[in-house]
């Protein structure tokens, strides 16, 4: 059994429910959605529940739901869509997924929906005029002072050709309700991230607007700031995405069969994103990756939420029904629960995690450092990962590897940007032969956009789940090595 169908037997996410279709959902139910437009009262007790959707990559939409429906965030009735997770729960409950959601993009609360109806003579783009200037009581939702943004998606809608047409007449809308309301229109965002960030989303005649709690991608962990990235370098969201996948420590409960001991040593080979023969003279130290999946791996150990990294405040802090309250429970929760992990990890050395990458290329070593301090996994009570400048040709990690996550060059990702031809080909045989030579009875999770690269590993693949990252069809290839042979000869 597939591990996105392993993850959709949790009993939060009944299979009739977990249909593939895009964010906004079909216009018959979209048009049977109540227009619920949240009060504004600030700590105001709310018995009801709300419809939130988690957005994420393609692909890791049964790992987003088991992290959704389990107990750091405890929302109820999960049910996977394409692309994304919807589910309800209280304020609490959103509060918990911001805070706690690894492998998501965005958490979206959602305002009103209605199906878009034409009136003779009515354009599409006026039709979703009237429904966004009635989906809130705008001038309650948006203090005098605060600035708003739209973000729109639309999928095969008549008469509304482009997401540009939807989010200006959305815009339109709320300024037009605010001028009519107390005669001024909200000042711009000017480039920072405004104080109420509104999805939109339009599918055949049904529109959902949203509230965006992040305002920004749940990606930005805060660790990579004020360092240069390589724009191949894998996003956190993924990379957190593609450990859960692989069983690694800290996986959402639900997603993969009980049973075995989990992983404690992982080693990722290529944790800079080079190939390991590329000459010195054609790369820069600009262009690197930044050792993203082992700190994602170590977050995952050490029961750090990602969203106690973020810097700065988040568009829901200043929303007028914000409950302080609520919030600082979800915090102090959160941080409870780092706190319990190190302290257990700390009394019992035995389940410590270990964790090695290797690169050739010292200015990706010295990025993936950056990552580390800022993340914080250097400090006392972790420091488990170890990063060594070598070829992969001759590296051999520091412990038995027992799980390998890498996100090797696959060549095509950025034109111009990787190697093309042979290089890449070489690369790759090289991973097979050290997956083969020094990680034997290991687990394995490559992940690959290049369907030749894949075939130069000369490795049995158990299992390629598919994975969009940045509108690129790839495939996270797990495998199984076998265990060591009793004489091997360990050369290349």
């Amino acid at each position: 059994m597939g591990l996105a169908a392993r993850a959709l037997r949790l009993r939060s996410l009944p299979a009739r429910l977990c249909s593939r279709r895009p964010l906004a959902t079909s216009a018959a139910a979209a048009a049977a959605a109540p227009l619920d437009r949240p009060s504004t009262r600030a700590n105001e007790h709310r018995p009801a529940t709300h419809s939130f959707y988690a957005t994420c990559a393609p692909g890791l939409e049964a790992v987003v739901a088991a992290e959704l429906a389990g107990p750091d965030v405890g929302a109820v009735n999960v049910r996977a869509a394409r692309a994304g997770v919807a589910f309800d729960g209280g304020q609490l409950t959103g509060y918990r997924a911001v805070l706690w959601l690894r492998s998501a993009v965005r958490v979206l609360s959602r305002l009103a929906g209605a199906e878009l109806v034409l009136q003779p003579g009515q354009r599409g783009g006026d039709a979703l005029y009237d429904f966004v200037r009635s989906a809130g009581r705008w001038p309650e939702l948006l203090p005098r002072g605060q600035t708003f943004s739209v973000e729109a998606r639309v999928w095969d809608c008549e008469d509304l050709p482009s997401d540009a047409l939807a989010a200006t007449r959305a815009k339109d809308a709320v300024c037009d309700a605010l001028r009519d309301a107390r005669g001024e229109k909200p000042p711009p965002p000017l480039g920072q991230t405004a104080d109420l960030p509104l999805f939109l989303t339009c599918y055949r005649g049904a529109a959902v607007l949203y509230r965006d709690l992040c305002g920004s991608s749940l990606h930005k962990r805060g660790y990579r700031a004020g360092a240069p990235v390589h724009r191949a370098a894998l996003n956190e969201s993924v990379a957190a995405g593609c450990l859960a996948l692989a069983n690694w420590q800290g996986a959402p409960a639900g997603l993969h069969e009980p049973g075995g001991e989990a992983p404690r040593v992982l080693v990722d080979p290529f944790c800079g994103a080079f190939p390991p023969r590329l000459p010195a003279e054609a790369r820069s130290d600009s262009s690197a990756g930044s050792g993203t999946l082992l700190v994602e791996a170590a977050l995952m150990s050490a029961r750090v939420a990602p969203g106690l990294l973020r810097p700065g405040a988040w568009p829901l802090q200043s929303w007028p029904d914000f409950d302080g309250a609520l919030w600082r429970a979800a915090r102090g929760e959160a941080v409870a629960a780092a706190e319990v992990q190190r302290r257990l990890l700390a009394a019992s050395p035995e389940l410590r995690p270990r964790l090695f990458g290797c690169d050739v290329h010292a200015g990706a070593l010295g990025l993936a450092e950056h990552a580390v301090r800022q993340s914080r996994m250097d400090q006392e009570g972790y420091g488990w990962i170890s990063l060594t400048h070598a070829d992969l040709r001759d590296w051999t990690p520091p412990a038995q590897p027992q799980l390998v996550v890498t996100n090797p060059p696959w060549g095509g990702r950025l034109q111009g940007d990787d190697a093309e031809g042979e290089p890449v080909e070489e690369t790759w045989f090289a991973l097979g032969t050290f997956l083969k030579r020094r990680c034997a009875g290991a687990r394995a999770a490559v992940l690959c956009g290049n369907r030749e690269a894949a075939t130069k590993l000369f490795l049995p693949q158990k299992n390629r789940h598919p994975v969009t990252v940045g509108g690129i069809d790839c495939r996270l290839l797990l495998m199984q090595m076998l265990p060591p042979k009793a004489a091997q000869n360990d050369a290349f």
